[in-house]
């Protein structure tokens, strides 16, 4: 593995760590400390805003490494933000 691959995968286990915190902070009543803390991911709110919740799903789920329903669930979380 190259070093340039091994910081993607960290920046990736990093990304997905973080998005571990936010579902227990979610989960314990504190979710808008975590959102506060570091925001969401750019990328996944332009995808919202332009009606590519898919794409936004999809992106959520490479960052997080999370599960299909994790992401569409949270992906729809922010969407509701978002209005």
């Amino acid at each position: 593995m190259t070093p340039d691959e091994r910081i993607e995968e960290l920046e990736r286990e990093v990304a997905r760590l973080r998005e571990q915190v936010g579902v227990l902070y979610k989960h314990l009543g504190i979710g808008q400390l975590a959102a506060a803390s570091s925001g969401p991911n750019p990328a996944i709110v332009d995808a919202i805003r332009s009606g590519q919740i898919i794409v936004a799903i999809k992106l959520y789920r490479e960052q997080t490494g999370a599960g299909l329903k994790e992401a569409k669930d949270a992906v729809e979380d922010l969407a509701r933000t978002l209005r």
